[in-house]
């Protein structure tokens, strides 16, 4: 593990995993990345509705967690941390053997705290876009949350890494942009900025939700949430990604395309950092 890391299971500091645990055997739960900047959690308002609906979309039994509650064990670590990024892992409690979720209402609350080596407000430098040959099967159940099964974009990350770019633009089975392996992704024409509907499959961020409901707006775009096209990318003005440890990047290059214009980027980013600073 990364040197000071810090482990929390069930508010307990430890670096084991007890067994039986339904995240392991089947996936079966959630997860949220939270930046911590300066012994804050940033956004934590955001993060705790995505994980009430998760919580409901998985049929998880009773009111759903307080996200403050949860990362509560981690609170003196986060308050001494200048940039961390804290990864909560909410599992459903262990049942009867086999795929039956059971009728319990405990579930395991698994905290990891990573210190960063940079500043994760400092201006990211613009990325290489290609596009992932593995697709995004259509499942509207598990669209939008942030689900424990990633194993697309397991396959699609170790695909970037021979790929020559940055990062990979992910397809649904149809052929429509979702995200990348590990971000929201948005285009510019003119003043509007559109950003994949995410009906079927793909993870509806944090950022990409203040994007949508906020910062556009007072950056002085249009936003809407619509189907796009590799084409609609390949000749958008501006493309640029988002998520909750990058804030927002420009991407300087789409396939064989150089993007050279990042303004709405820079004035996303001009948001963001009121935000934070707030």
């Amino acid at each position: 593990m990364p040197e000071g890391t810090q482990y929390w299971c069930d508010a307990a500091s430890t670096g084991e995993l007890p067994l039986p645990d339904r995240g392991m055997e089947f996936g079966d739960g959630l997860f949220e990345t939270l930046l911590c900047v300066d012994g804050k959690l940033l956004f934590p308002e955001r993060h705790q509705v995505r994980l009430e609906q998760g919580f409901h979309q998985l049929g998880f039994n009773g009111p759903a967690p307080d996200l403050e509650a949860l990362v509560s064990p981690a609170t003196e670590a986060i308050a001494q941390s200048t940039a961390a990024v804290l990864r909560l892992t909410l599992t459903r409690s262990a049942g009867l053997r086999g795929y039956a979720p059971g009728d319990g209402t405990a579930h395991r609350c698994v905290l990891r705290l990573t210190p960063l080596n940079h500043d994760p407000l400092s201006e990211p430098v613009p990325l290489s876009l290609g596009v992932a040959g593995i697709r995004l099967a259509h499942q509207p159940a598990l669209a939008g949350i942030k689900h424990l099964n990633r194993l697309e974009q397991v396959l699609a990350a170790g695909e970037r890494e021979d790929s020559g770019f940055d990062e990979l633009l992910m397809l649904d089975m149809q052929g429509v942009p979702i995200a990348t392996t590990a971000a929201n992704i948005f285009i510019r024409e003119g003043k509007t900025l559109s950003t994949p509907e995410l009906a079927m499959c793909g993870i509806a961020g944090t950022r990409r939700a203040l994007i949508l409901e906020e910062w556009a707006d007072t950056a002085g775009f249009r936003v809407q949430s619509c189907p796009l096209s590799l084409d609609s990318i390949r000749e958008a003005d501006e493309v640029f990604v988002c998520n909750s440890v990058i804030g927002v990047r420009s991407v300087t290059q789409f396939l064989d395309r150089v993007l050279n214009d990042h303004s709405a980027a820079a004035a996303i980013r001009q948001c963001y950092l009121a935000a934070v600073a707030s």
